[in-house]
């Protein structure tokens, strides 16, 4: 092969498409306990999370109490955070922030922040649902040095 060839060759190879890799969904699992205010459990309460993905609001994921008034809910983050430069994705997206919503059937509704860890866990204490059933609530999360 000539030289103009290998020239024409190295090229192509350096303009070909990128990688079809694709990044991992990392399993992420929200759980806790509600309670009312006298912390009577309340089952059949509604917890919708939320997160942000890439600067984007992603979810609801919805699971409910169960009558021991623990919830679990589970979601797939996407690593994915920007395209290679020449073959594949870069996959080092992280959990930044989780948001749950909580509804009572009574229609009482409560908005908590939940904490990331640094290693991508959500940390949810245990929530307090406000004293009148149609009241509304925000708890700012305690996340150590936030």
């Amino acid at each position: 092969m000539t030289m103009h060839r290998w020239g024409l060759a190295l090229a192509m190879l350096s303009v070909s498409p990128p990688g079809h890799a694709k990044c991992a969904l990392n399993p992420v699992e929200v759980a806790g306990v509600i309670v009312s205010r006298d912390g009577a459990p309340l089952a059949n309460t509604a917890v919708a999370v939320a997160w942000q993905e890439r600067g984007r609001v992603r979810g609801p994921t919805i699971g409910f109490t169960n009558d021991a008034c623990e919830f679990n809910v589970r979601f797939g983050f996407n690593t994915y955070s920007r395209s290679g430069a020449w073959f594949a994705d870069v996959c080092k997206g992280r959990l930044e922030s989780v948001v749950l919503g909580v509804a009572h059937p009574a229609g009482g509704t409560h908005i908590v922040p939940a904490c990331v860890g640094g290693d991508g866990t959500v940390n949810v204490p245990r929530i307090v649902m406000p004293d009148s059933p149609a009241g509304n609530a925000f708890d700012p999360p305690a996340c150590g040095d936030r």
